[in-house]
C-alpha cells in the first residue's frame, strides 16, 4: 500500500487478476495516456505549486501527503474525468485527511484480515459511540460505507 510504512500486500488469484487486467487495459494504451498528458502536465504544475506553498507556510513540505494527493488527482480526472474538480492539490486539509485514511487502512488492514467480524460489528453501532471507542475504526467503516454506495449505484446502471 503506498504511504503506508508498515503496508502489506494482498493478491488475487490469477484469473481474476487477468480478468480485471482486462478490463482497464483500454486505459493504458499509448493513445490514451497521450490524450490524458495535458491533465497529468496540469497536476504535476499543482504539485509543484503546493511543495512550494507548503515550504513557505511551515518551512517543509510533507511529500507523502502531497504525492498522495497527486496521485489521487491524476486518477480521479484520468478515470473519472472530473477536470480541475475537488483538487486534493489545492485542499490541504482534504489531502492530509486522505493521507491519514490510507495510513489507518494500511495499520489496520492485518487486523480486520484476522478479525473480520470487527467491521461487521462495528458497523452495527452507532457512529458516534464507535468514534467514541475507536476514530480509527470509524475511519475504516466510512470507507467500507462509501465503497459500498459506490458499488451499489454502479451495479445499478
Amino acid at each position: 500500500m503506498a504511504g503506508v510504512e508498515t503496508g502489506i500486500h494482498g493478491t488475487v488469484l490469477h484469473e481474476i487478476h487477468r480478468m480485471r487486467r482486462t478490463a482497464i487495459n483500454p486505459l493504458f494504451s499509448k493513445s490514451a495516456v497521450t490524450q490524458a498528458e495535458t491533465s497529468m502536465r496540469s497536476c504535476a504544475r499543482k504539485l509543484g505549486d503546493a511543495l512550494v506553498q507548503q515550504q513557505e507556510l511551515v518551512g517543509y513540505a510533507d511529500l507523502k501527503v502531497l504525492f498522495s494527493a497527486y496521485a489521487n488527482d491524476v486518477l480521479t480526472e484520468y478515470l473519472f474525468d472530473r477536470r480541475g474538480r475537488n483538487s486534493m492539490l489545492e485542499d490541504w486539509d482534504r489531502a492530509e485527511a486522505w493521507a491519514n485514511t490510507i495510513k489507518t487502512m494500511g495499520s489496520l488492514t492485518p487486523i480486520i484480515k484476522q478479525f473480520p467480524w470487527i467491521i461487521k460489528l462495528a458497523k452495527k453501532l452507532h457512529r458516534g459511540l464507535l468514534s467514541w471507542l475507536s476514530p480509527l475504526v470509524t475511519v475504516v467503516v466510512s470507507v467500507f460505507d462509501v465503497s459500498t454506495c459506490f458499488n451499489l449505484h454502479h451495479h445499478s446502471q
